[in-house]
């Protein structure tokens, strides 16, 4: 039977779950993305067919500017050519506590599964050393765990079994993750060696491993950057293509020169600009976003004034546009109104500048209104600061680079007479 085709939405509450999906599954996808012009996915694509090398790659931009969605287009477009092992860092980790040797151990495993799955014959002896590896790395109660559900069986079946148990429990047992380290730190040799035998079975059957570490932005800055800054051989020693998501405000720390030279190359993601850099509105980015709230919810469900605000609240930040969308839905579903009117966005929107008026101290209000009048700003820690935060944001035009302040900053520059 034919997949049943994903339409827009007709009522607020299917439009509010719409807008609550991510895009993983392939039918969403297909059924919500729109193509962004000049889109990071076909450089990553190139970058990727034309190496012969396992390279690796930075992947910066803002948080909220799409980078996940414009990964899963890379995904989809090397179906036919890669296994990728898609990891996620606030799925598969805890971003306050992430180290080099989680970010390669649970590739490996990962990279290791996938291709199990993938009907890729690693052999006895490769299936052996991996499977000891994570046992002999864990605590006995894992151990325990793991060979009770084995009943005795060997490798083919314990290794799946310590797989699924290792990425069930790492992200929330603290103690597991530090026995981990503490034993797999003398053996990291051992682990790369298993790592890169995983790999050149992978390529063997015709296809390239790749392993992609996403939400790597969603770590503090800080910590960040000594990951990326102490532990870059850790990260690029394995014989597997990578990419690595990172945080904008990363490029505006003094040791971004040293971390960049580190990966073979680094690829960016801009947000979507709805205002040039003049302040007159840019309407290939407006039409932009106008077609994803359209893919997702019929556009009559909108007063037109209503529908034209929510497209300008958000300068660009894609999970702001969908939030906004969401919120909106809720509350026409509250007022038992047939269409989301203009007030009513304007709530949300304001809900928004609150949420700014409590991140940003007012040590920072001289800096912000100095972006909001000149569109420049001195690269330094503050501007690193306001563009983690999302007060600032980061685009790029014919001219070259420029800032913008978030649209729901603006108000609080105006209360205080600073623009």
């Amino acid at each position: 039977m034919a997949n049943k085709t994903i339409a827009p939405a007709g009522d607020f509450a299917d439009a509010f779950r719409a807008m609550e999906k991510d895009l993983e599954e392939r039918s969403l996808f297909d059924a919500y993305y729109v193509q962004r012009k000049n889109s990071p996915a076909g450089r990553l694509k190139a970058a990727l067919d034309t190496g012969s090398e396992p390279c690796k790659i930075l992947y910066s931009g803002q948080n909220k500017s799409g980078k996940t969605t414009e990964l899963l287009r890379l995904v989809h477009s090397l179906e036919d050519t890669h296994l990728v092992v898609f990891l996620s860092v606030l799925r598969d980790m805890e971003p306050g506590d992430v180290q080099a040797l989680d970010v390669l151990l649970l590739s490996a495993a990962k990279l290791c599964g996938q291709a199990r799955d993938a009907g890729i014959k690693l052999g006895k002896d490769i299936e052996k050393l991996m499977s000891d590896l994570l046992l002999q790395s864990t605590s006995e109660v894992f151990r325990t765990r793991v060979t009770e559900k084995a009943g005795g069986g060997g490798a083919d079946i314990t290794l799946p079994l310590a797989i699924v148990e290792l990425g069930g429990n790492f992200r929330i047992d603290s103690s597991l993750r530090s026995e981990v380290r503490q034993k797999l730190e003398p053996r990291v040799g051992q682990l790369v060696e298993v790592f890169d035998m995983v790999a050149d079975k992978v390529r063997q059957s015709g296809r390239q491993p790749l392993v992609i570490i996403d939400d790597m932005e969603k770590i503090d800055v800080e910590p960040a950057e000594k990951l990326f800054r102490f532990h870059a051989a850790t990260l690029t020693r394995p014989r597997c293509r990578m990419i690595y998501t990172v945080h904008k405000a990363m490029e505006y720390l003094p040791s971004w020169n040293s971390i960049r030279s580190s990966f073979d190359d680094s690829v960016e993601v801009y947000p979507v600009r709805i205002r040039k850099r003049d302040g007159t509105a840019h309407e290939e980015g407006l039409e932009l976003l106008r077609s994803i709230i359209r893919h997702r919810m019929k556009e009559e469900l909108f007063e037109p004034d209503a529908f034209k605000q929510v497209v300008c609240c958000c300068n660009g930040v894609l999970s702001d546009l969908l939030s906004l969308c969401r919120g909106t839905c809720l509350t026409a579903i509250e007022a038992e109104t047939e269409r989301i009117t203009y007030n009513m966005v304007d709530r949300h929107w304001q809900d928004l500048t609150i949420n700014y008026q409590r991140m940003i101290d007012e040590s920072l209000y001289p800096k912000v209104a100095d972006v909001a009048k000149t569109k420049e700003g001195r690269k330094d820690e503050t501007l690193s600061k306001l563009l983690h935060m999302l007060a600032v944001i980061e685009y790029r035009d014919e001219d070259g680079i420029y800032y913008d302040v978030h649209p729901a900053v603006r108000p609080l520059l105006v209360r205080r007479h600073l623009v």
